[in-house]
């Protein structure tokens, strides 16, 4: 009794399965194109999907789609259903056979006439299909945009029957049609094959032209026409021909309802585009495969492509062979500068696989040592700092970069001669004069210090002491800062903005200041420069770049200065502000290329005594 019982529930389960067949998956087919690799590493891979009975799948959701890359998954990015049109020819084989009548009514080609026309006002006309018809005559139509106007062709369209003689000409021609290599990209092409039977001389040739379709793309659907009551040698051909390109394939005697050609073009009018980042880093063969997961369904192809992948070329576009320093002096400070204090080297990459991808980095490397880098667009031009070179020298320079797909690059070694002139002798009467212009207030101080230094030790010694004095490298020492630290004078007012808490006033020589020559610092970040397009603070001089500086305001009341990488830099007290920036004090003096400027407080601290840092010859 339990081995019976126990086969009935087996019975029962087997039963309850073949009730729920919605729960089983079916079979579909993807038709898979080649990968487009022009935008890679961006891949996109062109797809169709029907189900088990031939139909479309429409609507597919991204989740359902599955990628692997080299059997390696990767994720689906974007999933889209296109309509890039489709090109549809409508091919007469006629014969005598086709102009047989149905009974009292109309003969077999007035009825796969009209047939044709009502499919033919169902067509939107705004779709971006394109129709053409072929006869045995040649093109009668080809590539009309509306349907209104291929149904004008074919309503024209009136053979002698009587007389045609069926033959493959008609076929071939449409073949030759649709190989036209000026189609839209993914438009599909397919043939309605209307024909009487053909000669057995033909019936060969039926396999090459499968062929040829089949190469092509193109869909054949064939309506056999035979004489009424015959067994034509011509059907099995003819029906291959069709199975072999996945058309369709009817007899079609004048008793039958024709179907609609929508049914077999309808698949066709649709398709998928997927496309993903690829994770391929080598060259050489790939292999990218495709499947659909759904609750009914299950379908997988696999597609293979050949990927040439090479490092990046790297150049100096136009690299200096010599680069000359020469010691400059701007009208205010007493401390003469090198220039230029730096050289902007401009590079120019080649992808030359084709796929022009970005770059991580790109680094400038001088003497074997890294002195630049930049990890964000643009990657060029490189900057090669100049400070620190005081004296004449050969160098060579390297560029190295890699790109995102882990390519590295490194130029050749540019040799350069950098010549640096010799530095000029101190002038002690020209910095005397220049303390007491800059330091109105506390020149007459300066001046006496320094001549009763000159009574105690002798003038001539003096002299003589400092005649061998040679400017350091500003990158390279510290600079004494010439500063006084003293009330500004009372007609140092805030005329152009009273509210401004602080503010630039332009420095002229021999005087302390023009206070309607002013740039008030109210906002967060003050920009300075030449360009009143880009700027806050105008300042309209050669030496000026369009964008030379900002100058950023804090809650806590600190104003710090940084330079926009200006070609003739920014000095604050003789002192060449660094990447970082540097703090502004009350009474600083400012120094945009040859253009001078104090910073001033709207409520300085209390003034401190005058200090004069000392001068010490170099060691």
């Amino acid at each position: 009794m339990a081995r019976i019982f126990l086969t009935c529930i087996l019975l029962v389960g087997v039963l309850l399965g073949w009730s729920q067949p919605g729960l089983a998956q079916t079979s579909g087919r993807i038709v898979l194109q080649t990968p487009d690799i022009t935008q890679f590493p961006k891949v996109s891979l062109t797809f169709e999907a029907y189900d088990a009975k031939g139909a479309f799948l429409s609507g597919l959701a991204q989740s359902e789609v599955q990628l692997t890359e080299n059997d390696q998954p990767v994720e689906v990015q974007a999933l889209s259903q296109l309509q890039p049109g489709m090109h549809v020819i409508i091919v007469f084989n006629t014969a005598p056979t086709l102009g047989t009548a149905v009974g009292s009514g109309p003969n077999r080609f007035e009825l796969i006439k009209k047939n044709l026309l009502s499919w033919m006002q169902t067509q939107p006309g705004n779709a971006p299909d394109e129709f053409s018809l072929v006869t045995n005559a040649g093109p009668q139509a080809t590539r009309l945009a509306g349907p209104s106007q291929w149904a004008s062709a074919l309503t024209a369209y009136t053979p002698d029957l009587p007389k045609a003689q069926a033959s493959l000409t008609s076929l071939t021609t449409a073949l030759d049609l649709a190989s036209d290599p000026s189609r839209r990209a993914n438009s599909k092409r397919a043939i309605l094959y209307i024909t009487a039977p053909l000669p057995d001389a033909n019936l060969a040739a039926l396999t090459n032209l499968a062929d040829r379709a089949g190469q092509l793309g193109v869909r054949i659907s064939v309506w056999l026409v035979p004489p009424s009551g015959s067994d034509n040698r011509s059907n099995k051909p003819l029906a291959d021909l069709a199975a072999r390109t996945g058309g369709q394939f009817l007899v079609f005697t004048g008793t039958e309802s024709l179907p609609s050609p929508e049914l077999y073009f309808q698949p066709l009018r649709y398709l998928y585009r997927v496309t993903y980042a690829s994770g391929i880093r080598a060259a050489g063969a790939q292999r990218v495969a495709l499947a659909l997961r759904r609750s009914d369904l299950a379908a997988q192809a696999e597609q293979r492509f050949n990927l040439e992948l090479q490092e990046p070329n790297l150049f100096f576009l136009a690299p200096p062979v010599r680069i000359q320093r020469n010691w400059t002096r701007p009208e205010a400070p007493v401390q003469p500068v090198l220039a230029p204090a730096r050289v902007e080297l401009q590079t120019i990459v080649e992808f030359p696989d084709g796929f022009r991808r970005p770059l991580k980095f790109s680094r400038l490397f001088v003497d074997g040592q890294q002195v630049f880098e930049l990890t964000s667009e643009p990657f060029s031009p490189l900057i090669w700092p100049l400070e620190a070179y005081t004296t004449s020298g050969r160098h060579l320079l390297r560029v190295e970069i890699e790109d995102s797909l882990g390519f590295k690059h490194t130029t050749i070694e540019s040799p350069v001669e950098l010549q640096v002139e010799a530095a000029p002798a101190f002038d002690l009467n020209r910095a005397l004069a220049e303390l007491k212009g800059n330091l109105p207030l506390a020149g007459a101080a300066a001046a006496g210090v320094v001549s009763l230094a000159a009574a105690v030790l002798g003038l001539r010694g003096l002299r003589k002491r400092l005649a061998g004095w040679r400017p350091a490298p500003i990158a390279a020492r510290g600079v004494a800062r010439l500063r006084a630290d003293v009330p500004l004078p009372a007609r140092s007012r805030f005329l152009a903005n009273p509210n401004a808490p602080a503010r630039l006033v332009r420095v002229a020589e021999g005087s302390f200041g023009l206070p309607a020559a002013s740039i008030a610092l109210v906002q967060t970040i003050t920009r300075l420069g030449s360009d009143p397009q880009q700027v806050d603070g105008l300042v309209e001089a050669a030496s000026v770049d369009k964008l030379h500086a900002h100058i950023n305001r804090f809650l806590d009341g600190r104003y710090i200065i940084t330079d926009a990488a200006s070609a003739a830099g920014t000095w604050v007290n003789y002192v060449l502000v660094p990447p970082a920036g540097t703090a502004l004090e009350h009474g600083d003096l400012v120094q945009l290329g040859r253009e001078v400027f104090r910073f001033e407080l709207k409520n300085p601290p209390a003034p401190r005594p005058l200090k004069v840092a000392s001068i010490q010859e170099d060691a």
